[in-house]
């Protein structure tokens, strides 16, 4: 696996969904190559995951369509840090933004890839690490 330094913000016109959270402070952001919404079936030829890992605090909505990812600005970090009494330390504050609202990760650092090859069922590329990821490049920021 290969990881290079991505720029941010990301911006994906696509239905992403909050995946997976577990141990070791990850928390995944997932767009399968099928989703739904409002009834309609978007179709995409790829998954891209976002994966944010030393995750200290979120305040995330489920779903996110269309997804932008961030720095959050100051004043939102002063919001953030406020309303759940934490502190950034040395983690950023991601901001997410879709058409329905904004979220927010305080995160050690953020890892996205898109996934050409596996089936929406199989378990996270960023997470199982399967053998095909040697051969695919990872975006950090």
């Amino acid at each position: 696996m290969q990881i290079i330094p991505g720029e941010l913000p990301l911006e994906f016109n696509r239905k992403f969904h909050l995946s997976y959270t577990a141990g070791h402070s990850q928390v995944l952001f997932r767009s399968n190559r099928l989703g739904y919404d409002s009834g309609e079936v978007l179709e995409y030829g790829s998954n891209v995951e976002i994966l944010f890992k030393n995750v200290a605090a979120i305040a995330v909505h489920q779903n996110y369509f269309p997804l932008k990812v961030s720095l959050a600005d100051n004043a939102e970090i002063e919001e953030f840090c406020n309303l759940l009494n934490c502190d950034p330390g040395d983690r950023r504050v991601y901001a997410l933004r879709g058409d329905n609202g904004a979220g927010y990760v305080l995160a050690g650092a953020l890892y996205w890839v898109e996934d050409w090859e596996g089936a929406s069922e199989e378990p996270s590329v960023l997470i199982a690490a399967p053998p095909r990821l040697e051969n695919m490049t990872v975006m950090g920021a």
